[in-house]
């Protein structure tokens, strides 16, 4: 019997400072940076607005599902942008994919 392997998941780090400012200028010099900049915005404001804005909190991960985002955002972003985000993140080390 064939077992397939379950698909990683993309966990993207909330950093509960902020994405420090070295971080953010370099992406909003790319192109498309700044819709990539929102989209962290929205994942950091959605992560602590539902902890209370707990000071206290470290950094903390959170699931990052392209199809739950665009289905919930897709008035303000595209699915290529969303990809965009994703690829971005990694390439700034703030995705670990974990097996579910």
């Amino acid at each position: 019997m064939e077992t397939t392997p379950k698909k990683a998941t993309p966990y993207v780090k909330i950093l509960n400072s902020g994405m420090p400012a070295e971080m953010l200028e370099g992406l909003l010099n790319t192109p498309g940076g700044d819709e990539i900049a929102i989209i962290y915005s929205i994942l950091r404001k959605k992560t602590f607005g539902e902890l209370g804005g707990d000071p206290f909190v470290g950094d903390v991960l959170v699931p990052f599902d392209c199809t739950k985002f665009r289905d919930k955002y897709r008035h303000h972003f595209k699915a290529t942008q969303i990809r965009s985000a994703l690829a971005a993140f990694r390439d700034m080390g703030l995705v670990t994919d974990l097996a579910d």
